[in-house]
């Protein structure tokens, strides 16, 4: 009960201790298990993914259907921001084998999906892409999933006016969603869409429902998504600003560094500031280079290319 205050308050940390205790004091098997899993997702939700780590694997040899799912999205999604980009896509396809819940498959193969594009691995994407757009959608949530995964679908099979039409859909329905992950992956399809700059409408609200929902494991992604919004607008002050604070933010938690370093380093381009510039680049190809983020480095190259025009 505790645990669960603490998170209604934001207070992440306070609830991963407090889950962690609950599930020592447990003597039945199925409870405990369920109670470090939480703990596991109070961790992350707080921006600690070693603790988050560990809690997992104190959990996950037990836990099997749908709680099993769930560590799985977990530690999925912590490779794929805080470890080896290029072994998330399978482990969130495992989950999405795990569970009965339509719902949450969709979200897991959107993850997977972002994954592997990030890594660099498109035909993963346009076979995840496809499996997500024939999904069952049960919520507005879920109809919007399914309407960008036919979009990606059709964009890398080279059939632009379906794509197209997906991908209208989609962000018409991101217009009603409170849910900053689901803002972030509107952003990304907007500006792919509908021209670079186009998701910061999105972008803004997922930064400002991360902030309210003190979610630190998040928060970073979405100051990148908004810094990339803001600098393709060419509001660069704006734009210098969110790529800081989520580098420092990201130095905080010890990941995720990459892509504001990147962004920090297009602005400083543009500015005029190749010393740095060339700095930051050198330093977001390195990490792209050591973590399978092979987007990461080729936006890397693209701007030391940029600064060489």
């Amino acid at each position: 009960a505790s645990a669960r205050r603490a998170q209604l308050r934001a207070a992440h940390a306070s609830a991963a201790v407090a889950f962690a205790r609950s599930a020592e004091l447990s003597g039945d098997d199925e409870r405990r298990v369920r109670r470090m899993a939480a703990a596991a997702q109070a961790e992350w939700d707080a921006g600690r993914p070693d603790r988050a780590r560990e809690a997992i694997a104190r959990a996950l040899p037990a836990a099997t259907g749908e709680l099993r799912a769930k560590l799985l999205h977990l530690i999925g999604v912590i490779e794929a921001r805080a470890g080896n980009l290029a072994e998330a896509p399978a482990i969130l396809l495992q989950a999405v084998e795990a569970t009965a819940d339509r719902s949450f498959a969709l979200e897991l193969l959107q993850e997977a999906g972002e994954a592997a594009s990030y890594a660099g691995d498109i035909a993963t994407l346009v076979e995840i892409s496809g499996r997500q757009a024939a999904g069952s959608a049960v919520s507005e949530r879920d109809r919007f999933l399914v309407a960008m995964g036919a979009g990606w679908a059709a964009l890398h099979s080279r059939q632009h006016g379906p794509a197209d039409a997906a991908f209208t859909d989609a962000l018409d329905r991101a217009s009603s969603l409170q849910d900053p992950r689901a803002l972030v992956w509107a952003a990304n399809t907007a500006s792919a869409a509908k021209g670079l700059g186009a998701g910061l409408p999105y972008s803004k609200r997922a930064v400002e429902l991360a902030r309210t929902q003190g979610l630190l494991s998040l928060l970073p992604m979405a100051l990148h998504r908004h810094a990339q919004e803001l600098l393709w607008t060419s509001q660069f002050d704006a734009a210098y600003a969110a790529a800081q604070e989520g580098y420092e933010l990201s130095l905080d938690l010890g990941y995720g560094r990459g892509g504001h370093l990147v962004n920090l380093a297009a602005v400083e381009a543009c500015w005029g500031r190749e010393d740095d510039a060339r700095e930051h680049a050198e330093q977001a190809r390195l990490i792209g280079r050591q973590t399978s983020f092979n987007l990461l480095t080729d936006s890397a190259e693209f701007t030391l290319a940029f600064i060489e025009l």
